[in-house]
């Protein structure tokens, strides 16, 4: 492809094709040129690819973290919440001490139950808050 140089008058190609075979190249050297054009795009690929599964082995590493962590946070709140429903059960604090804190906990499976629908809103969140 050409276009006309507007300084000089002149067309200029824009850029060479890569499967144009050149005016001195030998029909075996256009093909060994080409077979190393495609191997060094294949290897272009395979890096990327590579990258790429790296990427999302990270990506489901981190995603799995975090499930750990919700089920060991979530197995921590119900254990307090049943020591203090067997607190309040024998009067060991007081009824309403222990209806708080048992509001609390359950505020906080609710959330902990809903972070990872809204995980991605809160990565945003707190990237734009920094």
């Amino acid at each position: 492809m050409s276009a006309p140089s507007p300084l000089k008058g002149h067309a200029r190609p824009l850029y060479r094709d890569p499967i144009e075979r050149l005016a001195d190249e030998s029909l075996h050297d256009f093909l060994l040129r080409r077979h190393d054009e495609m191997v060094s795009e294949l290897d272009a690929l395979e890096v990327e690819v590579v990258w790429k599964e790296v990427h999302l082995r990270y990506e489901r590493l981190a995603a799995d973290r975090r499930h750990v962590w919700l089920i060991a946070g979530l197995a921590l709140d119900a254990t307090l919440a049943m020591l203090l429903v067997l607190a309040g059960i024998f009067d060991a604090v007081p009824v309403s001490m222990a209806a708080i804190t048992l509001t609390v906990l359950l505020a906080g499976n609710l959330f902990a139950l809903a972070m990872p629908r809204f995980d991605p809103l809160l990565a945003k969140l707190l990237a734009w808050s920094w």
